[in-house]
């Protein structure tokens, strides 16, 4: 799979970029979406009721934007979070931001409640109940394990499913970037 090479994830983010800038152009404010940013801050605080965002959540504004886009394109209004750690408690901010519910959260190795969620395992749910995934994994051979299962399922990444701690290098390829396929 040749997918995750240099040349392929260049040209994946000039995609991505690309259509940032192309959609900035159909607006009115050709300003940075200083609208856009406005509405999801204040969104968020809202919902989250908060006064600060986290500065993880500020460095991901981009991100979120892209996926909220994705979100209102193909109506999505449920999600399931794989991985109850850490970063999980974050993809639940997302969530609310997103105004996405909350399915299930699916951990392989704890059990118990996540803010206030049932953990299950991934064989005690139905893992395409919900219209997106979050992979909310800090290890990344435990995200490709889960990119594995997710993509033989049919499901994309970056389009219904999204990794928390994105990284366009993490690829289920077992090469590495940059070797011959």
């Amino acid at each position: 799979m040749d997918h995750h090479s240099y040349e392929q994830v260049g040209n994946q983010l000039e995609l991505y970029y690309t259509h940032i800038i192309e959609d900035n152009k159909k607006r009115e404010n050709y300003g940075l979406m200083k609208k856009d940013i406005q509405r999801i801050w204040k969104n968020l605080f809202q919902k989250c009721e908060k006064k600060q965002l986290s500065h993880s959540l500020k460095r991901k504004v981009w991100f979120l934007y892209y996926i909220e886009k994705i979100v209102k394109e193909n109506n999505y209004k449920t999600v399931a979070i794989w991985g109850a750690g850490y970063h999980s408690v974050e993809t639940i901010e997302w969530c609310l931001l997103l105004e996405l519910e909350v399915l299930q959260v699916i951990d392989s190795y704890k059990k118990g409640m996540l803010n206030g969620y049932i953990i299950n395992k991934p064989d005690e749910c139905n893992i395409n109940a919900a219209d997106i995934i979050f992979i909310s994994i800090g290890n990344v051979d435990g995200c490709k394990e889960v990119m594995k299962v997710l993509e033989m399922q049919g499901r994309v990444r970056n389009k219904n499913y999204f990794l928390v701690r994105n990284n366009p290098c993490i690829s289920i390829n077992e090469n590495k970037i940059g070797e011959e396929q």
